[in-house]
């Protein structure tokens, strides 16, 4: 099956927010995202919108898709910081 056969996901998607937010507030989550974004410059939103996309869509994000979310993710908090 190919990224074409696949409906590419939506910023506002609700299925992925949702379960980005219920995904972070799991025990355990929070205190294992946050090293990594620490040590590996991976932002937690990045990884919880990957984590979503197997959860939800069951493939990877593709390359382009993880450098928009990338920039979605960077955008937003540079507005907010």
């Amino acid at each position: 099956m190919s990224d074409a056969d696949h409906p590419k996901p939506q910023a506002g998607d609700p299925s992925l927010w949702t379960l980005a937010v219920n995904l972070y507030g799991a025990p355990g989550v929070a205190e294992a995202s946050r090293p990594l974004q620490e040590q590996h410059r991976c932002h937690v939103d990045v990884l919880l919108f990957a984590a979503s996309m197997g959860a939800v869509r069951r493939r990877r994000p593709t390359p382009a898709e993880r450098t928009e979310a990338a920039k979605i993710v960077e955008d937003s908090h540079a507005e907010i910081v």
